[in-house]
């Protein structure tokens, strides 16, 4: 998990490369929990100041999330012009659940050679996926 962690925050802001699960799922868990917790003490303050950084890391989360998750659509040898999905209600699900449980393409493809830690899918792996789900429905039943 910590190779998969370092990987993905290693070039963060370059849409070349490939992401299999193992970096997706681990990213998500690490700086999605970091940013909600951060988010989550700024909004508990009162002040035009909070609110301001509450937008600037919402704004550093989404060209994160958005790189990531072209990535990930590389390893799924698929062009980054996919995530057009996103914006489309509905089909988002869909493609959230085939970005993030869809395993990526085992050879080499166009967009480069797979991580070197491809498809060693370990115990702590399931846990990261279990928790990023329970961390996902807790936050829904939050808001």
């Amino acid at each position: 998990m910590l190779e998969s962690c370092v990987a993905s925050f290693k070039n963060i802001f370059s849409l070349k490369g490939r992401a299999c699960r193992t970096d997706y799922w681990s990213f998500s868990l690490v700086y999605c929990g970091a940013y909600g917790a951060i988010s989550l003490w700024l909004s508990s303050m009162d002040s035009v100041i909070s609110a301001s950084l509450i937008l600037i890391i919402a704004c550093a989360n989404m060209i994160f999330c958005f790189s990531l998750v072209v990535k990930r659509l590389h390893d799924l040898n698929k062009s980054g012009y996919y995530i057009i999905f996103c914006l489309v209600p509905l089909l988002n699900l869909i493609f959230f659940i085939y970005i993030a449980f869809s395993r990526g393409n085992m050879h080499p493809n166009k967009y480069g050679n797979p991580p070197s830690y491809f498809g060693k899918v370990t115990a702590l792996d399931e846990v990261l996926i279990s928790l990023n789900i329970v961390l996902f429905v807790v936050s829904l039943w939050i808001y």
